[in-house]
């Protein structure tokens, strides 16, 4: 006496979304005992009889999906999920920490499925496979785990350094004057660190204890710390005397020299700390 019910059910989910749900239901597969079978104008599914127009559930389904007696047959008249003791329809969802759950089908029958996941992370939920950024640091949210169990991290992807409120990736060189900065992690501890420092001098930059000529005056690069705070400086180590050609010459020895815009031919020049007199 087993007979089969075919079932189309529409169930607009969204304005742009319907659900078709096709069931061809074989009774005795829904419920343990005597199949479905019209009787007039009731139908009786295992021990329940059912009135012609009348709703009725079953245990195996739930409370949230009903079922409708119509000239014999059973049709199903209503689909959802139970929350909190109460029915809510297909579609719905909630919120549980980083857990999105909907009502929709599942395994034969209508449940909550998690319909979007994330890893709580500062007071807040990064979605899987995505990241946030905290100042320079960027976190990823991942997901490992097979269909039995899964588990949820939250690791560093990608760090920076900050400076004058930008973001600067790893490596990266700064240089201001003749001071070079690079964004490094030392131990744990992001920042810029000095990658050369030196002294401008012109155009120039001198490393420090690094000399160079200028004007018969040799420069040289000295670095200095007071109170741990490093300062540079260029300080001229070493005077010549220079003639009218530009040419360094001793103190004390004789050359020509150009004195008030006259040229003399017998002039010679004395160092005083760092100062050239020349007397001719």
């Amino acid at each position: 006496n087993l007979w089969t019910c075919s079932v189309t059910h529409i169930i607009n989910m969204s304005v742009s979304e319907i659900t078709i749900l096709l069931c061809a239901v074989w009774i005795s597969t829904i419920v343990s005992g005597p199949a479905v079978r019209q009787n007039g104008k009731t139908c009786s599914v295992s021990d329940l009889n059912v009135n012609d127009g009348d709703t009725f559930e079953l245990s195996v389904t739930g409370p949230c999906v009903k079922y409708l007696c119509q000239d014999g047959q059973v049709l199903p008249s209503q689909y959802g999920c139970e929350r909190d003791g109460s029915c809510y329809p297909l579609g719905d969802t909630y919120t549980s920490g980083c857990f999105q759950r909907k009502c929709a089908p599942s395994m034969g029958n209508f449940d909550y499925v998690v319909s979007a996941e994330g890893c709580m992370f500062q007071n807040s939920c990064i979605p899987v496979s995505q990241t946030s950024q905290v100042g320079c640091f960027k976190y990823l949210c991942s997901k490992t785990g097979n269909s039995l169990s899964y588990s949820y991290s939250v690791t560093l992807a990608e760090w920076g350094c900050e400076k004058d409120s930008q973001c600067y990736p790893a490596d990266h060189i700064l240089q201001s004057g003749c001071n070079k900065l690079k964004c490094q992690n030392i131990n744990g501890v992001v920042g810029f660190r000095a990658e050369s420092q030196g002294c401008q001098l012109g155009s120039t930059c001198l490393q420090v204890g690094e000399s160079t000529v200028s004007d018969c005056r040799t420069y040289q690069c000295k670095r200095t710390d007071v109170n741990g705070v490093p300062y540079y400086s260029v300080a001229i180590t070493k005077s010549l005397c220079q003639d009218s050609n530009h040419t360094c010459r001793d103190p004390g020895t004789y050359f020509p020299y150009f004195i008030g815009g006259v040229l003399r031919p017998n002039c010679t020049c004395q160092v005083i700390s760092t100062s050239v007199h020349y007397t001719c």
